[in-house]
Parts: C-alpha cells; sequence; structure tokens
C-alpha cells in the first residue's frame, strides 16, 4: 500500500496519479505522485488532469491563459497559454486556443460555457482540435465540442451537433439535439427529444425513441424511461434495439468488463452485479437500507424470464 503525504490523490495513469498539497489560506498546488507516494512532478499547478495518451493538461495559475500540457517528466509541451483544453483522445484535444476566455457558467452541472474576459473583443471563444504540438488541425471552431472515439468526435455548431474526423472536416452534418462520442461503432443521439443510435454514416440503425440512453458497452445499452414522480424503469438492449434479456431495474448502471450493477428489488434493498445474459453473478444486501422508511415504493423487478 502506498502512503504519500497529500489529503486526496485520483487515479493512477501512465504510472502518475494527480495529488494536491494544501497551503495556508490559499488553494491548493497540484503535481502528480509516483507509485511509491512521492511527488515525481511537483504541486506548482492550480489545477491539472491525469494523463492520457502521455500528457497530461495542468493550469499554471489561476489567470485566465495559463492552461497547457506536460509530459511525464513535467515539462511543457504545449505551453500554458491557452484558455481550456481537454485531454488528449487519438492524438487530438479539444481547446480554446484564442482568448484569453473566463467559464461564464462556473458551478453549474451543465457543459461549460466561455466568454472573453474583456468587451468588445475580436475573439469569440469557441473551440478548435489541437494535436500534440498545439496546432490546430483545422480552421474551423465550435460552440461546444466533446472527445474523439473511433476516428469521429461530436461538435455543436449552434444548436445542432455533428461530427468531425480526425482531419477537422465536417463527416457527419449537424442535425442533431445532443450527441455522444462513438463506441462499439454506434453513437447517442437525440432527436426530437428522443435517443436513438446512428452509424458512422450518419444514418439511424436504432431509431429515437429512447428518453433516455447511454452509450453501447459490451453490445448491451442501457436505456430508461420515466414512470412518474422520479421513479425510472431501466432496461438493456441489443444493438437491433431488441431488448437483450427481459428484467426491468429501478436502479442500473451501464456494462464495464461484461457485469452491470443493477437493483433486484422494488425498494432498493437487493443488489446484483448481472451478466451480458441477464444472470446475477454476485448478489447482496444493503443492510442500511433495510429498515429505511424513507425510500418510496417501487415496481417489483426481476431478473427472471
Amino acid at each position: 500500500m502506498v502512503r504519500a503525504d497529500v489529503w486526496l490523490a485520483l487515479d493512477f495513469s501512465g504510472g502518475l496519479a494527480p495529488a494536491p498539497v494544501s497551503q495556508s489560506n490559499r488553494p491548493p498546488k497540484w503535481g502528480f505522485i509516483d507509485r511509491t507516494g512521492h511527488f515525481a512532478i511537483p504541486p506548482r499547478y492550480s489545477a491539472v488532469d491525469a494523463f492520457s495518451e502521455g500528457l497530461a493538461r495542468v493550469t499554471a495559475s489561476g489567470e485566465a491563459g495559463s492552461t497547457g500540457y506536460i509530459d511525464g517528466d513535467g515539462k511543457f509541451v504545449i505551453s500554458p497559454h491557452l484558455s481550456y483544453g481537454a485531454s488528449f483522445h487519438e492524438g487530438r484535444a479539444a481547446a480554446i486556443i484564442d482568448g484569453p476566455c473566463v467559464i461564464t457558467n462556473g458551478g453549474s452541472c451543465a457543459r461549460a460555457e466561455f466568454r472573453p474576459t474583456k468587451q468588445p473583443a475580436a475573439y469569440d471563444c469557441r473551440y478548435a482540435f489541437v494535436d500534440k504540438s498545439g496546432q490546430p488541425v483545422s480552421a474551423l471552431r465550435f460552440d461546444d465540442a466533446k472527445d474523439f472515439a473511433e476516428g469521429l468526435a461530436p461538435v455543436r455548431l449552434g444548436r445542432e451537433w455533428g461530427y468531425i474526423d480526425r482531419s477537422g472536416r465536417i463527416a457527419i452534418a449537424p442535425r442533431f439535439e445532443s450527441a455522444e462520442p462513438f463506441l462499439e461503432s454506434l453513437a447517442a443521439v437525440v432527436q426530437n427529444g428522443k435517443t436513438g443510435f446512428i452509424d458512422r454514416s450518419g444514418s439511424f440503425m436504432i431509431p429515437p425513441r429512447f428518453e433516455f440512453a447511454d452509450s453501447f458497452s459490451d453490445g448491451r445499452a442501457l436505456v430508461a424511461a420515466s414512470k412518474g414522480g422520479g421513479t425510472w424503469s431501466n432496461r438493456y438492449i441489443d444493438r437491433t434495439g431488441k431488448p437483450a434479456f427481459r428484467g426491468e431495474f429501478a436502479l442500473a448502471t451501464p456494462f464495464t468488463h461484461r457485469l452491470a450493477h443493477v437493483a433486484l428489488n422494488a425498494r432498493l434493498k437487493t443488489f446484483a452485479w448481472i451478466d451480458t445474459a441477464g444472470k446475477p453473478v454476485f448478489t447482496y444486501v444493503d443492510r442500511r437500507l433495510e429498515e429505511s422508511a424513507s425510500t418510496p415504493p417501487r415496481a417489483v423487478l426481476s431478473l427472471q424470464p
């Protein structure tokens, strides 16, 4: 077991984990610890992300326009001049290269929105995609952008989402209300308030008919429908859009490593990890909830066919 002289540490990636140290009456400084718990990269940044594809996004100070990327030795590969940067995926990262820009909806659960620090400004704080040298891959700018996966990235132009390829060109024209990265060759998109799944040509393989749907993993996608009163019915579909197996759940998670976590009974006392056929692999009871009178009643759930 590693013991480090830090009050918090995030997950390891590339052999290093982000960790902060406290400062009296000042925000903490972040660095990266190695597997022995010692700082391999000293805590000198105001914010950091985990390493991805050999680079980590760091913010040098609390000032706008001080974000860049470092390598595993702590050296800047992309200088800290960006207003925002996401982690690298498939050699590309969404970044705001103009600026300086500041977040206008800090603390909100919504996606970040940016504006210039001063008005009027000759730039508009839109997203670009950069390569690992920090150069934009195209002249296009986007109102929002998500990570690359399977060669495509969701981007928003105005109010509509579409997809670009790794060269930065539009691959699927923007026409969706929201869009998620591709996983297992399908992507979840929203059209007319309902979620469906498209292929890489932009054609619907599963029509938009779900109130909520997560991305595919292990050949299954979690979909949900509201039952009113704040309760939901969760189930799983296969790649044709049909039920993957019988059974609905009050709570459920997407599959990871061919297992999903679900609630087996109506009052959220008994839980299980199920396999991709819907069969329980491991079942347990949460004793803390057994006597809870505040848990609202829910429809009886079953894993059985």
